[in-house]
């Protein structure tokens, strides 16, 4: 099998908010049968590197150690019980090399028409030299397998209608920022036999960039109907994240 195709199934495997349990299994299982087509998603032009500040990242509380829910000290950081009103849920391990492993956030106790979930992945799919940014090609490929891993579930009937909504630079002034993403947004309808009472549109986003040797990549999802409460909270719970990341970065530096 092709890297391109190993790294597909990698980021299919990842997508643990799927419509059924076991959708990453079930595709890391099948990658014999996956159509040769299945990266229908073309990376754009990286933006052009330069060097990368931290100076307009909002300075947020890093969090104490009683407040924190994972502290991976591999990359210093220290993820918090709860980001932009998102409560912590869980981490999973991923027995796959280079995998790594993700944390679940939530809005607590909302219903499945406003259900709000979070997974931050991080992992380095078995290769050396990730470079720390979101301009790089590497980066730029690893989004382009992310959108092609949900086209592979749409392909297995688990996704519906899936659209392209956007893609580009998160937040659009992180161009000469240290704590900017790679963005991407999808929109599909989950299948009936997810066992989901909300079956409309949802809104799928995915941020990946470079950190420390890994990816850091989050994916943010949510019902099309809650999209303007759901925005505000994404710009939250990525503020609080970026401003992780950049005292991770300040703190290597001293």
């Amino acid at each position: 099998m092709n890297r391109p195709m190993n790294r597909i199934l990698a980021s299919a495997a990842l997508l643990v908010i799927c419509p059924c349990a076991g959708c990453g299994d079930a595709l890391m299982s099948a990658s014999s049968s996956v159509p040769p087509n299945a990266q229908s998603v073309a990376p754009a032009q990286p933006e052009e590197a330069g060097k990368e500040t931290v100076e307009s990242v909002p300075r947020e509380p890093v969090p104490t150690p009683t407040e924190a829910a994972y502290a991976d000290d591999r990359i210093a950081l220290v993820f918090p019980r709860s980001l932009g009103g998102l409560s912590f849920l869980g981490r999973k391990t991923y027995p796959q090399p280079g995998m790594g492993y993700s944390l679940r956030y939530e809005n607590a106790g909302a219903d499945d028409a406003r259900m709000m979930k979070m997974d931050i992945y991080v992992y380095d799919n078995g290769r050396p030299g990730i470079p720390t940014g979101h301009a790089d090609s590497v980066i730029v490929a690893e989004l382009a397998c992310a959108g092609a891993a949900i086209r592979l579930c749409e392909q297995k009937g688990w996704y519906l209608d899936v659209k392209k909504l956007a893609e580009g630079v998160y937040p659009e002034a992180s161009r000469k920022d240290s704590v900017g993403f790679r963005s991407s947004t999808y929109q599909f309808r989950q299948s009936g036999s997810s066992g989901t009472t909300y079956l409309g549109p949802r809104v799928s986003e995915t941020y990946v960039r470079g950190f420390k040797g890994h990816f850091i990549k989050v994916r943010i999802t949510y019902p099309e109907p809650s999209s303007e409460s759901s925005v505000a909270t994404r710009d939250e719970v990525m503020k609080q994240l970026r401003a992780l990341l950049a005292a991770a970065c300040l703190e290597n530096a001293r």
